[in-house]
């Protein structure tokens, strides 16, 4: 092989090698949201302490949940229904939650407009949107959330280790939150938060692992 030759196959090695470590390292970006086929289930494990305590009744604690459809204030929602009461959310591609139901289907919570991730979710993008809260009394609180999607990274929890986006948010309510968000499965794989001393219900922490998940076939 003459020089020209030799020089040639390097540089296209090269060249290859760039493309390959550039689509390696450059995080994915997802345009919408996308559920878990229907009746699909999964178990986290709840660590609770403070006023989550105080109210879930434990400090360690197994939470499951089912994904489906149903029909809520005469529309098609989906439901994430579990051990621990019900959220409706849009259907997709949006997939932001509208309430957490209590018994009869009443709203326990309900946000306005829905609470959720801005679409399309990528790494360094950020957010601020205001919202109404109503609590079950009626009462009405205002809401400002504020979030950035930090990273994408390998999650390892005690179902596998699931590529997750990162996303910390703050909230008004004096809520900070922090979501493992998995696009493929369309749950958190992991989840921190911590409410300070400002909090309605008082301080306190959860910390959520994906515990098991069974995908309906």
């Amino acid at each position: 092989m003459n020089y020209s030759s030799r020089v040639g196959v390097l540089a296209g090695t090269v060249i290859a090698a760039t493309l390959l470590a550039a689509c390696a390292t450059t995080p994915p970006k997802v345009e919408a949201y996308k559920a878990m086929p229907m009746g699909s289930t999964w178990t986290y494990s709840q660590h609770n302490s403070g006023s989550y305590a105080a109210q879930l009744g434990g400090s360690e604690l197994k939470v499951q949940g089912t994904v489906g459809e149903r029909v809520w204030e005469g529309r098609k929602v989906l439901a994430f229904s579990g051990s621990q009461g019900t959220i409706v959310a849009e259907p997709e591609p949006s997939g932001r939650w509208l309430a957490i139901l209590g018994p009869g289907d009443k709203p326990f919570l309900r946000w306005d407009p829905p609470l959720g991730y801005e679409w399309p979710v990528e790494v360094g993008r950020t957010w601020t949107k205001n919202h109404r809260l109503t609590l079950v009394t009626g009462q009405t609180v205002p809401m400002d959330v504020s979030c950035k999607v930090q990273s994408h990274e390998d999650v390892v929890v005690p179902a596998g280790t699931f590529p997750a986006f990162k996303v910390a948010c703050s909230f008004s309510t004096g809520l900070e939150e922090i979501t493992w968000f998995s696009p493929e499965f369309g749950i958190f794989v992991k989840t921190s938060d911590i409410r300070g001393a400002n909090f309605r219900d008082g301080p306190g922490t959860q910390q959520q692992e994906l515990f098991s998940l069974n995908v309906k076939k």
